[in-house]
């Protein structure tokens, strides 16, 4: 999560969607009185908060933490990803970092049991209504830092965000249709269907 007052947005910070790249890459342009959460895990410093803090609140949350005027005000954005494959990604993260729990657990149960499957959508949106006022694609960070440049003169380039990325290289399935069988497609069609409308996503 990131609240810059020197540039007037709000990052919301969704789970598996590159937030902890973006906190990273982001870190050295923000002011003194900014705020970034970072990450202990990923080694990204934090800003004018306590080291640990839970980085992935939502729009309702962080509302709370900093006025209704700073958050009306503010131009609030996120990073949504296609659900299918956020959910592969996610399960191949909790296996690394809670063996204990998810070593022997399969995808499909994982999918249809697990409580922290990165189901985000209440971050961003209440009652069907988008509460952000831009949804960047995890598939295409390159557009999310155009307009940073363009809005804000953050300049990042497609290099640096290669080279920063973080938690790459965890997952032994590339393509995640290699890992998702009927029922948790469907399960995953059903549950993530107001993102998959909005932004367009297909299986």
């Amino acid at each position: 999560m990131i609240l810059s007052a020197k540039f007037n947005f709000i990052f919301v910070k969704t789970r598996k969607t590159a937030g902890s790249t973006v906190e990273k890459l982001l870190y050295d342009h923000l002011g003194k009185g900014d705020v970034c959460t970072g990450s202990e895990r990923d080694r990204t410093p934090s800003l004018n908060i306590e080291p640990g803090t839970n980085g992935h609140l939502g729009c309702e949350q962080i509302r709370g933490m900093v006025g209704n005027d700073f958050f009306e005000n503010a131009i609030k954005i996120t990073i949504e990803r296609n659900p299918w494959d956020k959910v592969v990604s996610s399960y191949f993260w909790h296996k690394k970092i809670k063996p204990h729990i998810f070593s022997g657990m399969d995808f499909e149960e994982y999918v249809t049991t697990c409580p922290l499957i990165p189901f985000d959508e209440p971050m961003w949106s209440t009652n069907k209504i988008i509460l952000v006022d831009k949804i960047f694609k995890q598939e295409n960070l390159t557009e999310l830092f155009s307009y940073f440049r363009q809005n804000y003169g953050i300049d990042v380039g497609q290099d640096m965000i290669e080279a920063t990325r973080c938690k790459s290289g965890i997952r032994s399935v590339k393509d995640y249709r290699d890992l998702h069988t009927i029922k948790t497609k469907r399960f995953i069609e059903s549950k993530f269907a107001f993102s998959i409308e909005k932004l367009g996503y297909e299986y």
